[in-house]
């Protein structure tokens, strides 16, 4: 995955699922010890300032934030219904934090079968009708999720449906 540069530091993830912290001038780490997701990595790391904290997501679909201080978790969860499972196609590959540091929020984007498109029609024209719908009726179809950099708990469920774009995978055009 991409690295993450916050001056003095970069921030790694492996794909074994460990998160490290180096010195920018010399490559040597920050912390005596990576922080382990315990997990395969899922998307490359993002930092909020104001919360001093990394956060990733993995492929057992968990976010995590990290406490740039001292590695220690600040929280971990798992966004998604109960009812989604990890494994291809639900995952947050080819997906990254965003950060919306004003707001204490962070948004993560997860694929899902494509079949969730046309599933059910089109989506109600309202925000509030669409969201209760993704609450619901079909909490399983959410796919964006906003939550706490706070807490990692949900701060409210985005009023989108799930949708992609056309990429190739294994040779073929399929949606990332």
């Amino acid at each position: 995955k991409a690295v993450l540069l916050v001056d003095p530091f970069i921030y790694v993830v492996t794909d074994a699922g460990q998160l490290f912290k180096l010195m920018t001038d010399t490559l040597q780490p920050a912390w005596s010890t990576p922080y382990s997701a315990n997990s395969t990595i899922a998307t490359l790391p993002s930092y909020s300032p104001s919360r001093d904290i990394i956060v990733f997501a993995t492929d057992d679909l968990y976010v995590h934030a990290v406490n740039n201080s001292d590695r220690s978790q600040k929280w971990r969860v798992k966004p998604s219904d109960t009812r989604v499972t990890a494994g291809f196609p639900n995952e947050f590959e080819f997906s990254w934090p965003v950060i919306a540091e004003k707001h204490g929020i962070v948004f993560l984007r997860m694929r899902l079968a494509h079949s969730v498109m046309d599933a059910h029609g089109k989506f109600p024209s309202d925000q509030s009708e669409t969201q209760k719908l993704l609450a619901e009726t079909y909490p399983y179809e959410q796919n964006l999720f906003a939550l706490s950099l706070d807490s990692g708990q949900k701060s409210f469920i985005p009023a989108v449906g799930y949708g992609s774009t056309e990429d190739f995978l294994n040779g073929s055009a399929y949606g990332a």
